[in-house]
């Protein structure tokens, strides 16, 4: 197997989930007195729309980078899906 490291890319997807993880650290304008959210989903912690098209494209990463590309970006993808 072959895997072709392209670094704008991973540059890009290192930002876009460091963007999700600050989203779903920063509390939702409902919580009131908390420093960081305890949601379990995107908006709240019932699951919705949102969430079922994101978990699917999240599991894809993880498993892509645990079978070509293990480095540290797949610890951010673990904390985003594991919140």
């Amino acid at each position: 197997m072959w895997f072709i490291c392209v670094p704008a890319l991973e540059k890009n997807l290192d930002k876009a989930l460091t963007q999700l993880d600050k989203y779903l650290s920063d509390p939702l304008p409902g919580e009131d007195d908390v420093r960081e959210s305890r949601r379990k989903y995107l908006d709240g912690n019932e699951l919705t729309l949102a969430d079922c098209n994101l978990l699917p494209k999240l599991h894809v990463i993880k498993v892509t980078f645990f079978l070509f590309r293990p480095f540290d970006l797949i610890n951010l993808v673990l904390r985003v899906m594991l919140r």
